[in-house]
């Protein structure tokens, strides 16, 4: 059961997204630009595929996405991944080269797992709605030279239906446009920091001091005694003294 799984596997071509053409690794691959057709592998024929599937793919445009695919045949060459914005056509492919890596000898993949590939694609930015995307395994044995074009080069060839939304056709909202239910804070604080306080003190400091600097007097308000009188006054001696000098007088009269 584990060897017929492994089997399937080796023999899948390109997974992820899924391909225009289903294939087992060894047909339905041979013909640019897309894998079936007249273009052949050297890209002598017809260069140009009109057929799209029904097997497409949506993403987000600006996207970065992960390509996995199996090599079922270990030819040293190149990888490269290609995006058409309006079908599929090798010009248009050659115009936009999304990636474009060594193939090192043998049939091993780069993740660790037998012969599966998988690889990071930023999408382009714009939208479209008849986009593919191109996977060509160069196979003449130069792992060095990049490839600008296919033509005239030993390959094989796959395509992926693909769409490419616009961000906000994929619902997904931007950080300023995200409700968070959170009111925004209240920063007006109404502090009312007028104390009114009396400091007025209604106090007579009119003593009669120990050292005789006073007037000896201490004067009253009104309410106090019901009168403005005064506790001394030097009248009050005067009138004391006159019935005294009246008497001295009668005495001394003969």
């Amino acid at each position: 059961m584990l060897l017929l799984v492994s089997l399937a596997l080796a023999h899948s071509g390109l997974e992820d997204p899924p391909p225009r053409y289903e294939s087992d690794g060894f047909s339905n691959n041979k013909a640019c630009p897309c894998g079936v057709g007249t273009g052949g592998g050297l890209c002598s024929g017809d260069t140009s595929d009109p057929d799209r599937s029904t097997t497409v793919t949506t993403f987000t445009a600006g996207e970065t996405i992960t390509m996995r695919w199996a090599e079922s045949v270990g030819h040293a060459g190149r990888w490269r991944v290609a995006f058409d914005d309006d079908g599929a056509d090798v010009d248009d492919f050659n115009n936009t080269i999304l990636l474009d890596i060594e193939d090192p000898p043998g049939d091993d993949g780069n993740i660790g797992e037998d012969e599966m590939w998988e690889v990071q694609i930023t999408l382009p930015t714009t939208p479209c709605t008849n986009c593919t995307l191109q996977l060509v395994q160069m196979m003449d044995g130069n792992t060095a030279d990049l490839v600008p074009d296919p033509t005239g080069r030993s390959s094989y060839y796959q395509c992926a239906d693909i769409v490419l939304l616009a961000a906000a056709d994929t619902g997904l909202d931007t950080a300023d446009d995200i409700d968070t239910g959170t009111a925004p804070a209240d920063t007006d604080t109404d502090t009312d920091t007028d104390t009114d306080t009396d400091t007025d003190t209604d106090a007579d400091a009119d003593t009669d001091t120990p050292d005789g600097t006073g007037d000896g007097t201490v004067e009253l308000e009104e309410d106090d005694k019901g009168c403005g009188c005064q506790t001394s006054s030097p009248w009050t001696g005067m009138l004391v003294l006159l019935p005294l000098l009246g008497l001295r007088r009668r005495s001394a009269r003969p």
